[in-house]
């Protein structure tokens, strides 16, 4: 059990009762790994107890002994062990640790001039992340004779970088010296003796750019072998995978697409005008990715006081000695175990913890993080949780926590043991459920989009209450770029730049940390605290005053997401190393159009860091490349590029052609005999619903164009309309409650079929019209009526019958009905 204390002040202890004992007094032990110290008390007088106190934390109290297991994990520890005589008084013994970093030694040599019979060299021999520098002793050998002893004085506990130099005279009858850096931490009787570390090298004035590389077993990769000398009559690649050379000097480019070779050394070679030959290898570490991390351990709940072997399996690696396993319990880091297993090819190793669970252990994740510390060139691998036993509110979430990337699938699992379940579920605001009839239920989401999510797990008890289980989400997303800014020009010696280092969109920005790198060296680590779980655009600066040691150094800037033990580490080198101009893919003939092409256009990959500097030249001149050229323009072309690294050429014969002449021509006989526009049928309207009364006629167009002109095909089912040709297709319909429906216009050609429709809808006659006829007829029936009604009353003449008796004369006689 560990907690916080601010406790009482410790104080020397009284002479009758004497200070706590240590067992070791002392301890020299390398970074990451554990010691075990044991602290007791001689004294018969009462006190209350013994704890250790590392730091702010006090672990836990007891009587007679107490025994510390502690991963060392920090440079400068503050550790005691405190005897507690009373609530207000303490005393203590420091315990004395020194931990320590070996060092990595990288030398180097620099041409500086030629004498005649001598030649001057200055050997730099860099080492770096070594720890405590004050117990560093550097050692120079020139043909196994030391040369030079170095010693450093400074008393800072962390890992530093540490510089030698010393000027190396050779002689012309010596042509080549062979010299050696090592570097040795020595703490005399006191402790372990680490290793010494050696770096051997010559008086070869070659440099490799890069000068070593680590690269993913499969992947391409590429380096530039460049002299200096004067003397220099060739340069070449000795390797079994695509050697090259000799060529002239002053440079020579090896390039491989896929480097599948594990065991291969790649060596540049120079021939002198003397008949002499020097080298340099080029430090090739190809590396794997475990296929697989996974733990095998107890499947049941562990009994208290029990021992029980956990065991990480990590399958498929290499190399082996980059290999570090971490192991966690929750979140508290474990020992650390460094495989030393020189195998260069996959391998699979294991490594074992053993536990003795205790009361704390209960609800406990054990976790084991394989990581391939390649730093800065290569990735850390993932981790693979096992869930020892059960919390107090009997439900195991599995995984107990979880980190994914933003959009990816996640899934969880809530079990419970308790017998008087009567419901479990997830209330989640994405797809939740439940609940549903225990022991167990899952949690799946295809997209994880929500960054703020928390999924409670809950239990509903046959008594009525209910108790829950938070499931920690992090959702990360990688860096969308990570670029740096600074001076694009040679840097001034005792001048001050800034390099700026930005990491676009990533998320969450509290677990991420920025490294910078000068050459293999550590210069900054810079951890961030930023409280944003969505992603946010950071940045970084590094301010540099350039010595003359700074020549041809490369900067890099590497951004890590740190989400172990439960997430990936993601490394991404921002700035690439500089290195010599290089051509890849360039024909070394090409066939153009006048008028068209200029050598802006030329196809040819170039590459290079700082970017290389463009120069075409034709017949020994400068040409200028944006010049669009012509039939009087063809011939050889050379292309150079360069940069303060180097220069690179190469030629390429143009043939320019007289283009118009033939264009005019075919394409006169092409349109005149050819060119005819072939294409699907198109129609000219839309989709259609007509509504019509029942009774009338109606007339269905489909008008279509295509070329061949298509086949047109009306259906109705189960009647199909013979196909037309015409440009115009139509159709007359009379509409009855039968004939009304969807009507199809199919048009089909050699090049594609269409379809279109019209829906046609019959309406039966209106039945305000029959009101209207039947009322205008009415209407017209009793005018007829009442017209011939009046016409039977009014004012009659009378004529006599019998027509003899009618009298010429006028007489009247009026009467009325």
């Amino acid at each position: 059990m560990i907690c916080l204390s601010a406790g009482s002040e410790s104080r020397s202890c009284p002479p009758d009762l004497g200070p706590p004992i240590l067992r070791p007094p002392e301890v020299i032990k390398e970074y990451g790994h554990s010691l075990v110290v044991n602290c007791s008390s001689n004294t018969e007088e009462e006190y209350e107890g013994l704890y250790w106190r590392v730091g702010n934390r006090a672990f836990e109290e007891d009587w007679g002994s107490v025994e510390l297991d502690l991963s060392l994990l920090n440079y400068d520890m503050n550790v005691q062990c405190r005897m507690k005589l009373n609530e207000s008084y303490e005393c203590s013994t420091d315990l004395e640790i020194t931990v320590y970093k070996n060092p990595e030694v990288v030398s180097s040599v620099k041409h500086v001039s030629d004498t005649g019979e001598e030649t001057q060299y200055e050997l730099q021999c860099d080492v770096f992340n070594v720890a405590p520098v004050q117990n560093l002793t550097v050692r120079v050998y020139k043909n196994n004779e030391a040369v030079l002893i170095k010693a450093f004085n400074d008393s800072t506990k962390t890992p530093v970088n540490e510089t030698a130099t010393l000027p190396i005279s050779v002689k012309r009858t010596e042509h080549v010296v062979q010299l050696r850096c090592e570097a040795q931490l020595d703490f005399g009787a006191r402790g372990e003796q680490p290793p010494v570390v050696v770096s051997q090298t010559h008086s070869c004035p070659l440099i490799l750019v890069p000068p070593k590389i680590v690269a993913r077993f499969g992947d391409p990769v590429s380096a530039v072998c460049n002299t200096s000398a004067t003397d220099a009559e060739g340069i070449g690649w000795e390797v079994p995978v695509q050697g090259i050379g000799p060529v002239p000097p002053p440079s020579v480019s090896w390039n491989v697409e896929k480097l599948v070779e594990w065991e291969i050394e790649p060596v540049c070679y120079l021939n002198l005008k003397d008949g002499t030959q020097c080298s340099v290898t080029l430090p090739v570490t190809l590396y794997h990715t475990p296929d697989k991390v996974s733990i095998s351990g107890p499947d049941h709940d562990l009994i208290e006081g029990n021992e029980y072997r956990l065991k990480c399996y990590i399958h498929n690696v290499a190399p082996a000695e980059k290999l570090k396993v971490f192991w966690y319990k929750d979140d508290d880091e474990l020992p650390v175990r460094e495989f030393y297993e020189e195998s260069r090819t996959p391998v699979t190793v294991s490594d074992t913890l053993i536990i003795t669970p205790t009361r704390h252990y209960n609800g406990s994740v054990f976790k084991c993080l394989a990581v391939l510390d390649l730093r800065p060139d290569g990735p850390q691998n993932l981790f693979t949780p096992l869930f020892v036993s059960c919390p107090s509110c009997p439900l195991i979430l599995v995984p107990p926590k979880i980190v994914a990337r933003f959009g990816d699938p996640v899934s969880a699992v809530c079990n419970t043991s308790a017998t008087d379940a009567e419901g479990i579920g997830w209330e989640v605001p994405v797809q939740g459920i439940g609940p549903v009839p225990p022991p167990s239920v899952t949690w799946n989401v295809e997209k994880l989009v929500e960054w703020d999510i928390e999924p409670v797990c809950y239990l509903n008890l046959k008594d009525g209450t209910q108790c829950s289980v938070t499931l920690p989400v992090t959702l990360y997303h990688t860096p969308d770029k990570v670029s740096i800014s600074g001076p694009d020009h040679d840097l001034i010696e005792g001048n001050e730049y800034r390099l700026k280092c930005y990491i676009h969109n990533v998320a969450p920005a509290e677990k991420l940390k920025v490294f910078w790198y000068k050459d293999d060296d550590e210069l900054r680590v810079r951890e961030f605290s930023e409280e944003s779980r969505t992603p946010v655009t950071v940045s970084d600066t590094l301010s540099i005053t350039p010595t003359r040691h700074y020549h041809e150094s490369v900067f890099k800037c590497l951004a890590l997401l740190d989400l172990r033990p439960d997430g990936p580490q993601n490394l991404f080198t921002v700035s690439s190393p500089y290195t010599a101009p290089l051509f890849e893919s360039c024909p070394s003939h090409l066939s153009v159009v006048e008028h068209e092409f200029s050598l802006d256009l030329f196809p040819c990959q170039m590459d290079g860091n700082p970017a290389p500097t463009v120069q075409w030249y034709h017949e020994g001149e400068v040409f200028n490349s944006s010049e669009k050229l012509t039939r009087n323009d063809a011939g050889q072309y050379i292309l150079e590029i360069k940069n303060i690294h180097g220069s690179m050429s190469t030629s390429v014969n143009i043939t320019v052609e007289f283009y118009l002449d033939i264009l005019f021509y075919n394409c006169l006989q092409l349109i005149f005999f050819n060119c005819e526009n072939i294409y699907a049928p198109e129609f000219k309207d839309g989709n259609l619903s007509l509504e019509v009364t029942q009774g009338e006629n109606v007339t269905l167009d489909c008008a279509v164009e295509g070329n061949p002109p298509p086949e047109v095909v009306w259906s109705f089912s189960p009647d199909v309309t013979p196909g037309q040709t015409a440009g115009w297709r139509q159709r007359t319909i009379t509409v009855t409650a039968a004939t009304s429906g969807v009507y199809s216009c199919n048009a089909t050609n050699e090049v594609g079929n269409v379809s279109r429709t019209v829906s046609l809808v019959g309406l039966p006659f209106p039945i305000w019209v029959i009101l209207v006829i039947l009322a205008t007829l009415l209407f017209i029936f009793l005018l007829v009526f009442f017209l011939k009604r009046q016409k039977s009353h009014g004012q009659y003449s009378f004529i006599a019958a019998n027509a003899d008796n009618i009298s010429l004369s006028t007489r009247s006689t009026e009467g009325r009905i």
